[in-house]
């Protein structure tokens, strides 16, 4: 017996030492082993263990392979883990090691939610799931994502344990939500960040609340006016918008707000009535009981200009494009400004309205602040409004202009440019025939 015992045990070291491959450098995954032995093993050595499930036509997963397992740096890893590729899908040229996962890997796919590759699984020495992640991960990125693993307090799924159990650490709550919202699980992230904000973030000070990582946090899971966040944009918008150096970043997000709980609907059900236009005047009555006559009458030419734009009424989608830039091109990044610009091109005849829209480009490519990745755009705007109102000599001079602009931006002779440009050249239109 006691000969039988030692050489059952010689067996299953042998098994357990002939199982490793890999590189020679970097990351040694295991493989011969069945999920049960893994945790043997992983129990005996006091190991972790890495699950990275993935699919045979993950490309991320394959350049994972090709570019980050094999590094050097990821060596000293293998004393801390036990490293295993699990294929999550199936196929004909599955091997039999391959096969013989098949209802492990299944079953771990369900328990574990892992509907995206590549998914990363950790559980500790004692095959207790403690931590997860997605997506391609670079060294550092998988470097950190281990060091998570292994400290009690970055590990999602105890933290997440703890939670549940009513051990709410304030702390950790945003880091929690964080997570779970980008494993998929939205409901469950939002639950554990409203909690967090309405119990403990929004009791701090306005220095401790109002940082970068908190806004972009606080933009993340605030997706209606009932949750406390809305108020924090809406009456503390100026604060916010230093702190991110976003000028408007706060109307603009309460704004959303409020055109999807006040005029989405409305609009929605004016197209199912048949296109029956909206009563803008009861929408801007109950917005301006609600939130003020300024932001009321802001929402409502945004969405008079996406109904008119909709419906296919010219006159009035560029009449009103033409007002909101009037009124409101102190508060638009050139961006804006340029997409505003480039309706009134496309669909007015309207002379006044057509030297609104180029005196506004005429600043934006003159003295505003501008995104460079843009600038190309903006001047082949201003060159087709100079162009559609006659000057045709200093248009084809700005097309010339927006097409060194674009090479200089890295993105070649852009070749609808140059098409304005030949049109410009010959006298035709380059705006649509018929508008």
């Amino acid at each position: 017996m006691k000969v039988d015992r030692i050489l059952f045990c010689l067996g299953i070291s042998i098994c357990l030492i002939c199982s490793t491959y890999g590189q020679e450098n970097g990351v040694n995954f295991v493989k011969g082993l069945t999920w049960s032995e893994i945790k043997v093993k992983a129990s005996r050595e006091n190991k972790y263990i890495f699950l990275d499930c993935f699919a045979t036509w993950c490309g991320p997963c394959k350049l994972m392979d090709k570019n980050v397992y094999g590094n050097d740096s990821l060596s000293k890893l293998n004393d801390s883990f036990i490293f295993v590729k699990v294929q999550m899908d199936t196929s004909e040229k599955d091997n039999h090691d391959t096969q013989l996962w098949y209802n492990d890997a299944s079953a771990i796919r369900e328990k574990y939610h892992v509907n995206s590759f590549p998914t990363f699984l950790i559980f500790s020495p004692r095959g207790d799931i403690v931590h997860a992640d997605i997506g391609y991960k670079d060294v550092p990125d998988l470097l950190a994502l281990c060091e998570n693993a292994m400290n009690p307090d970055r590990q999602y799924y105890v933290l997440l344990n703890q939670y549940i159990s009513g051990e709410k650490q304030y702390r950790s709550m945003q880091y929690l939500a964080n997570t779970a919202d980008q494993l998929g699980n939205k409901e469950l992230a939002y639950a554990i960040a409203k909690d967090y904000i309405d119990h403990d973030l929004i009791f701090l000070n306005d220095h401790s609340i109002f940082t970068t990582e908190n806004i972009a946090f606080l933009s993340k899971f605030t997706l209606s006016s009932k949750d406390k966040g809305f108020q924090l944009f809406f009456k503390k918008g100026r604060i916010i918008d230093s702190v991110i150096n976003l000028p408007h970043y706060s109307n603009g997000f309460v704004d959303y707000i409020i055109s999807k709980e006040n005029i989405y609907p409305e609009v929605s059900a004016a197209f199912k009535a048949g296109n029956k236009e909206p009563d803008w005047v009861s929408l801007t009555k109950n917005i301006s009981e609600k939130y003020g006559k300024e932001r009321a009458d802001r929402n409502i030419i945004k969405a008079k200009i996406r109904w008119f734009g909709s419906a296919g009424n010219t006159i009035e989608y560029t009449k009103t494009c033409t007002a909101y830039l009037l009124k409101y091109s102190n508060e638009m990044d050139d961006v804006e400004i340029n997409e505003q610009a480039w309706a009134i091109f496309l669909y007015s005849k309207n002379e006044d309205e057509l030297k609104t829209a180029l005196g506004k480009m005429k600043e934006v490519i003159g003295s505003r602040p501008i995104n460079s990745s843009q600038i190309d755009a903006e001047t082949d705007t201003y060159a087709n409004l100079l162009y559609k109102l006659g000057l045709s000599g200093e248009a084809i001079a700005m097309e010339h202009k927006a097409i060194e602009l674009g090479k200089a931006a890295g993105m070649g002779e852009r070749k609808d440019f140059l098409e304005n440009l030949e049109k410009m050249k010959k006298g035709i239109p380059t705006w649509p025939d018929k508008n």
